[in-house]
């Protein structure tokens, strides 16, 4: 599932099981997320390196991140519902931005599009949708190892598996054959 995240992503998605279980949660929510994101400092010259100078203030302006349950009596928490409509987010955003790899600003602009209770606490602290993919746009300007390959899709990857899984059983089923007519002989 989570081939396509670099491991950045990876790691913020840790940190936020990491909160939630803090917060004695059952369920990673994208509160979670974010304070997942606001967790590794970023190269200064990244436009999202004020994530980790603004976690304080992240936190600050976030309701409810104490549970009255105390901690998880559950060790392994899923996600949300808002949790997975934000990680399929953050996959659209990626291929809206031609990238294979799922970075930490698509989930981050993932978290944004779930139109929950965290896209106006993210807006008071500066991150719109359209600000973060202008941002994004400049970060990839200078790193393009992510770049997907040249007009990649999904499907186009699937078809070309079926089309080559095709070949290789109708050849199979030749050599089938034409071993069956004429036997080997070991001589």
């Amino acid at each position: 599932m989570f081939e396509r995240y670099t491991e950045r992503a990876r790691r913020a998605i840790f940190y936020a099981r990491d909160e939630a279980l803090k917060r004695g949660a059952q369920e990673i929510d994208t509160c979670d997320l974010i304070l997942g994101l606001t967790r590794d400092p970023h190269p200064p010259a990244c436009p999202f390196a004020s994530l980790h100078e603004n976690a304080a203030k992240l936190r600050g302006l976030m309701p409810n991140l104490t549970s009255a349950s105390g901690p998880s009596i559950n060790n392994n928490p899923g996600l949300s519902t808002n949790g997975k409509i934000a990680l399929a987010n953050a996959a659209q955003e990626a291929n809206r931005d031609n990238r294979y790899s799922i970075c930490l600003d698509h989930l981050l602009r993932g978290v944004i599009r779930t139109n929950d209770e965290m896209k106006p606490i993210l807006a008071k602290a500066g991150y719109t949708l359209s600000s973060t993919r202008k941002a994004s746009k400049q970060t990839y300007l200078s790193t393009p190892d992510g770049l997907a390959p040249q007009g990649w899709n999904a499907s186009h990857y699937l078809r070309r598996i079926l089309i080559l899984t095709a070949l290789i059983l109708f050849v199979a089923a030749v050599l089938y054959l034409h071993f069956q007519q004429q036997p080997l002989s070991l001589r």
